[in-house]
């Protein structure tokens, strides 16, 4: 009976001694906020071992100087009864100028030269965006909205027209909605009027290279955990002799 009750106390004892162990290891597995925010803040600059080195951002490279392309835009209004069409126009705002319309081509908008934008008799052709266009290709200045841009164009019947078409942002572009007090410029040569032109601002100077980033130093690899002590285990208790707790020996 001795021998059951002493070997009953050494487990408790042993099971107390896992449990404070256990939580010993969790406790020390716990790392608070400010821990974290002190190692980071105090971390060495130093790069983890083996990786390898961190390349620097690029610097961006700008566009070269007139490769930006504009547009003009308009409607000419023909007042004669033959039919007239625009073959070609000039500016000094760009290197090339052609004539342009926009296609779908199997659900994909481009664009395409085309050789001549008609405008029929008694009637009126729009050049517009998404549409038929005249073409600023390689623009030799900056077009700030407010500027003027000078275009020279040749008609196949009524000669040629030189307007004065101010440039424009694309959001404030005249819409056919617009009511009767928008103002707008009508020129006209013999029967041909040209309303409302206007130009898309753009611009060809070559854009400011951006700073590179700082590189991010990576945070140093923690430190390992010391290992926990290993716990001894509890020597056997040891039989308890006849006699040895004061009782009367048992006479057999």
């Amino acid at each position: 009976m001795m021998r059951m009750s002493g070997m009953r106390v050494g487990r408790r004892v042993l099971v107390l001694a896992l449990l404070a162990a256990l939580v010993g290891a969790i406790v020390a597995c716990e790392v608070s906020p400010e821990t974290t925010e002190t190692t980071e803040s105090t971390a060495p600059d130093e790069t983890v071992p083996g990786a390898p080195p961190l390349e620097p951002a690029p610097d961006h490279q700008p566009p070269p100087r007139g490769g930006s392309n504009s547009a003009a835009y308009m409607t000419l209004v023909n007042a004669s009864g033959v039919p007239d069409a625009l073959i070609g126009a000039s500016t000094d705002a760009a290197e090339t100028v052609e004539l342009h319309t926009v296609v779908n081509e199997e659900g994909v908008m481009k664009m395409r030269p085309v050789g001549q934008i008609a405008i029929p008799a008694s009637g009126e052709q729009e050049l517009r965006p998404g549409g038929f266009h005249v073409m600023l290709l390689s623009l030799t200045r900056d077009l700030h909205e407010g500027d003027t841009v000078t275009l020279t164009l040749t008609l196949e019947h009524a000669g040629s027209l030189t307007i004065a078409a101010p440039v424009r942002m694309m959001t404030m572009a005249p819409h056919p909605q617009d009511g009767p007090g928008e103002a707008q410029t009508t020129i006209t040569a013999g029967a041909i009027t040209v309303r409302d032109p206007w130009v898309r601002a753009a611009l060809i100077t070559p854009m400011q290279p951006m700073e590179p980033m700082e590189s991010i130093e990576p945070m140093p690899p923690m430190q390992p955990m010391e290992p926990m002590e290993s716990i001894e285990p509890m020597p056997p208790t040891q039989p308890t002799q006849p006699g040895e707790s004061g009782q009367p020996e048992t006479v057999r």
